[in-house]
């Protein structure tokens, strides 16, 4: 009986664990891609995130100088942000995992890929 009980708290325990959303909070660097139809190419892009519960605001600078708003939100590891700048918006969805968050941008009727990488000691 005591042996099911330990068991049952266990496995709680463990789910409970593996339904908490990833911390993203800290800097992040990367690039997202693009292409015209005739010529691809890549931007770097900063963003300083912070998290609060499921939550995600912030700021960037693509690699001109811009820039930009983020908010957002995070479900366990799945990314949505909408970053914003004087230009317009774009929807970043995509993955996080360990100190990587990846997927796609849409803005109109444009998207691509795009990844940023955790700096620094913020590392989680």
């Amino acid at each position: 009986m005591r042996t099911g009980i330990m068991t049952n708290v266990i496995l709680m325990a463990l789910l409970i664990a593996g339904c908490r959303s990833a911390n993203v909070t800290g800097d992040w660097s990367g690039s997202w891609q693009t292409s015209d139809g005739t010529y691809a190419y890549a931007e770097s892009i900063t963003l300083q995130l912070v998290q609060h519960g499921a939550k995600v605001s912030g700021s960037g600078v693509d690699e001109h100088g811009s820039p930009a708003k983020v908010v957002g939100q995070i479900t366990h590891k799945n990314v949505e942000l909408t970053i914003s700048n004087i230009d317009g918006s774009a929807k970043f969805v995509g993955t996080f995992e360990r100190n990587k968050i990846s997927g796609t941008w849409f803005a109109g009727d444009e998207s691509g890929p795009w990844s940023v990488t955790r700096q620094g000691t913020h590392n989680k």
